[in-house]
């Protein structure tokens, strides 16, 4: 099963976006700067953003339109207090969860699910007519999941142009009720499982490079892999993309999302620091490496097609 764009088989080789600024939270400080994060993306050589639980000013995916990168919109889930172990520990050891419990996804409280509800219609009636959108994604890792089977419908019932990404991560509710085997894929090795659906990493990678001054805590450090310096970095890349995700993309993998763009708060796995000031990964060379992963798919596309 393979993912399309237009109609044609494509692979989207993209970024995790939270969107996320030191100096304005979630408000980028000007149009010069959000422009200029987007054909980094583009110059590194990257087709897709996939912008993480926040809904970005008009002019943001005005800007995705016109310089081509595809989106994939997350909607904001919500939700009450979060247990530990059901959206973070038991996932990791494979344990799945029916999201109709709403008491396991702390979705006990009506009036919440019904704003969910009231969020999903404006999301679509505000984004709807951005052409940059590919993908919508519903639910991630469980935060503030339920009944994905039924929004998955409702969302496709308003709009059977896009991809749908259902449940993003974890706690996948099955074949036929769900559109992606949607993975995220951190500690063990990358692959594609065997499955009906079209599989891709929703998100992968995550590994950090600490830059002394460009911190937003200096005491505390997340990342999946750490690294000491830009080259370790580097290499550690192309690795990952290379020889890790690149044989992927025959055996199935449909689109791999990177975590991610940039440093965010503790969290410095970014491809720049927090503040922008530092590119972590030389854009020249990070472009050597997703051409590679380019020319690669694009082979496999050529082949299904003349199949």
């Amino acid at each position: 099963m393979r993912l399309t764009l237009n109609g044609k088989p494509y692979f989207f080789n993209g970024v995790l976006d939270q969107g996320y600024w030191s100096d304005g939270m979630l408000t980028y400080p000007s149009d010069k700067a959000a422009i200029d994060e987007l054909k980094m993306l583009k110059a590194m050589g990257f087709n897709t953003v996939r912008k993480h639980i926040k809904i970005e000013p008009m002019r943001w995916y005005y800007h995705c339109d016109r310089l081509g990168l595809v989106v994939w919109q997350d909607f904001v889930n919500g939700g009450s207090d979060y247990k530990f172990t059901h959206i973070a520990a038991f996932p990791f050891l494979g344990v799945k969860h029916r999201d109709d419990d709403y008491k396991y996804f702390a979705r006990e409280n009506g009036a919440g699910r019904a704003e969910f509800a009231e969020m999903v219609d404006e999301t679509l009636a505000q984004l709807g007519n951005c052409t940059c959108i590919g993908v919508w994604v519903l639910f991630n890792e469980g935060w503030g999941q339920f009944d994905s089977a039924f929004w998955t419908e409702y969302v496709r019932s308003k709009d059977n142009s896009r991809i749908i990404d259902s449940v993003s991560g974890w706690h996948d509710q099955g074949v036929g009720k769900t559109e992606l085997k949607s993975l995220h894929t951190y500690y063990t090795p990358l692959k594609v499982p065997k499955d009906r659906r079209a599989v891709v990493l929703s998100e992968f990678g995550g590994y950090s490079r600490k830059i002394d001054g460009h911190v937003f805590d200096q005491e505390k450090e997340f990342g999946y892999k750490k690294f000491k310096t830009d080259s370790d970095l580097l290499e550690a890349l192309k690795t990952l993309y290379l020889k890790k995700l690149k044989p992927l993309i025959r055996k199935g993998l449909c689109g791999a999302i990177y975590t991610q763009v940039s440093d965010v708060e503790e969290e410095i796995n970014g491809l720049t620091t927090y503040d922008r000031k530092i590119v972590k990964v030389p854009i020249g060379e990070m472009a050597k490496i997703n051409a590679e992963i380019q020319t690669e798919a694009e082979k496999i596309e050529e082949e299904i097609e003349r199949n």
